[in-house]
């Protein structure tokens, strides 16, 4: 889920910076010091004009040092020092400024701008709210000011602001646009809305304020909406890549991939590094299955974002979905090395390392996980695993001298599979394993087996058939729970549904199958059946957080606010980041 900020800061507002120009009033100084000063002060002008703001600066403390009280070279000096980003150096000139005209509303807004820079947000705060005193109509002001109330996470303050912007000032969109972003931080999605539609209704072409909409609309899962607000924006400004992402992404989120994929494309022929997009394009591959075009975008985002964690993981996880696991193990080497103390992410390198037969290096790497968090039980199980798998080196010698001596002893050729397969060794397991039902076809626990395997290693296409095989030998529901979700990961949303209905007609309270046919009728739009699902789910395991947490997505699209505030309250208690994520989506 993308995380909304105020897009309005202050190092933005600091290219509107109030200059003086040769001429303007300045504190009286005597004759022959004006005269000499101004010898100096329009060179600097001059050269601040050019961008020269070393050599500008040069020129205005010549006129300072001839005239202390030379106003206008004290206030472009703090222009010159915010050019600069020499902050401290820029607050002494304004300040000298302000001393020398206390009622100059543009030296207190250039203040607050250093102030803000150097994140002295109180004496910033102070600058502009003093700035606003002397000028109330002053726009950038109030625009600074709402996005300081907003980065210390003030929304409230922020909001009464900007309201207090639109009254005083006239051509007030971009101060609906700023507050519809303060309500998108603070999750007010409605208001949010309502903010954007009058920026919209006031300047039709403001596309920003559309695609801000539209991301208001996604967060309410209105998708439909938002698809047809990045629509509207496409007609206005075709070359908008990010309007052409954002839709592809609102496709993909209803399912529609093919469709999403064309408009990725699209985002990428207009600005073929744009980074997100080809993210984005990878995710929608991968989601129809076609994994290796998913490694080639994967590969391009982590081209053009070569230190990014996310792309890196990303790119890890595309290599580790074609089995390619010794290419895997750099992105996600350098994705751990940029968080050190971040447990998962070392944990899947080490995972990582154990596929590709590195044992020696999964050992040490889980570990290191254990060391940053001594409770992380899948470490634990995998530290075993791992130390299993390189102790089990020598036997697997002696199994395969049992096969040789045994052609025709199924049980020997599937012990040497787990053998294989165990150590990572994929393509022998699967000829073992093939080999072992070719001489007991009706051996349902071969058959199921196979299936599992092909799951595991990223071939749900071929693991179909060895389920419905193992299923039709021996009825049982966590196969059909299986079947059920390869054939979701295929995307064969109507055949996983007939598979979790099985299931559940063996064993009516099996919770995996009734919280996976509840993500399938969700993502068919379904809700009511879902929330159906979802409950019973709840009813027999209440602390199934991930079915809580489905259950209170599904009310929220359903407009049950009061059952979704009821399964965040729940949430807060048992998984305080679900709780949150859920209340991100509930409107208001």
């Amino acid at each position: 889920m993308r995380r909304f900020v105020c897009t309005v800061s202050i190092s933005i507002l600091v290219l509107t910076l109030a200059v003086s120009e040769p001429g303007q009033t300045r504190a009286p100084s005597s004759t022959n010091q004006q005269k000499t000063a101004e010898e100096f002060f329009p060179a600097g002008y001059a050269l601040e004009k050019e961008h020269q703001c070393e050599q500008a600066l040069e020129q205005y403390a010549a006129a300072i040092r001839i005239d202390p009280k030379h106003f206008g070279a004290h206030v472009n000096s703090g222009g010159c020092y915010l050019s600069l980003k020499k902050f401290e150096s820029a607050v002494a000139e304004f300040k000298a400024a302000a001393n020398l005209k206390p009622n100059d509303a543009y030296v207190q807004f250039n203040l607050g701008v250093a102030c803000a820079q150097l994140r002295r947000r109180q004496d910033a705060m102070a600058s502009f709210k003093e700035a606003l005193r002397l000028e109330p109509k002053m726009g950038r002001a109030y625009s600074a000011l709402a996005a300081l109330y907003a980065d210390g996470g003030d929304y409230e303050a922020g909001t009464k602001v900007l309201i207090q912007a639109t009254q005083l000032v006239e051509d007030n969109a971009i101060f609906y646009f700023q507050l519809g972003e303060l309500h998108l931080a603070a999750g007010a999605l409605s208001s949010a809305t309502e903010a954007f539609q009058r920026v919209i209704a006031m300047h039709p072409g403001f596309v920003s304020a559309r695609l801000r909409l539209g991301a208001a609309y996604e967060r309410m899962a209105r998708y439909s909406e938002a698809a047809d607000v990045y629509r509207q924006s496409i007609a206005i400004e075709p070359g908008n890549a990010e309007a052409h992402l954002l839709l592809g992404e609102v496709m993909e989120r209803q399912g529609q991939h093919q469709n999403a994929i064309v408009e990725l494309k699209a985002a990428i022929s207009i600005k073929s590094d744009y980074v997100a997009a080809h993210r984005q394009l990878g995710l929608a591959y991968k989601s129809l299955g076609d994994q290796n075009r998913a490694l080639t975008e994967m590969k391009e985002a982590a081209r053009y974002a070569p230190n990014s964690p996310i792309i890196l993981n990303d790119l890890g996880h595309a290599y580790l979905d074609v089995n390619d696991y010794e290419s895997a193990i750099e992105p996600l080497k350098k994705a751990a090395q940029t968080e050190p103390n971040e447990p998962e992410a070392q944990f899947v390198l080490g995972n990582t390392y154990m596929m590709a037969g590195k044992y020696d290096q999964a050992i040490a790497t889980f570990n290191k996980v254990l060391e940053i968090k001594p409770d992380h039980n899948l470490a634990q199980e995998r530290l075993q695993v791992a130390t299993v798998r390189k102790n089990l080196l020598p036997e697997l010698e002696a199994w395969k001298r049992h096969a040789l001596e045994n052609p025709n002893d199924g049980a020997a050729h599937s012990q040497l599979a787990h053998g294989y397969n165990a150590l990572g060794k994929f393509a022998q397991a699967e000829e073992e394993y093939l080999r072992a039902i070719d001489l007991d076809s009706k051996n349902a626990d071969y058959l199921n087996a196979m299936g599992i395997n092909y799951m595991e290693w990223g071939k749900p296409e071929k693991a179909v058939d060895f389920y419905k095989r193992s299923a039709e030998l021996r009825p049982h529901h966590v196969i059909y729970y299986s079947l059920g979700n390869t054939y979701y990961r295929l995307g064969r949303m109507d055949e996983a549904i007939e598979a979790y209905k099985r299931s559940l007609e063996i064993k009516p309270t099996f919770t995996h199958s009734l919280y996976e046919l509840g993500k399938v009728y969700s993502k068919q739009g379904r809700h009511e059946e879902a929330i159906e699902l979802f409950r019973k789910v709840v009813e027999i395991e209440p602390t199934h957080v991930y079915a809580i947490h489905a259950l209170g997505l599904a009310y929220v699209v359903t407009g049950n606010k009061t059952g979704a505030m009821q399964q965040y309250y729940l949430l807060k208690i048992l998984n305080p980041d679900l709780a949150a994520d859920l209340l991100r989506s509930i409107p208001n």
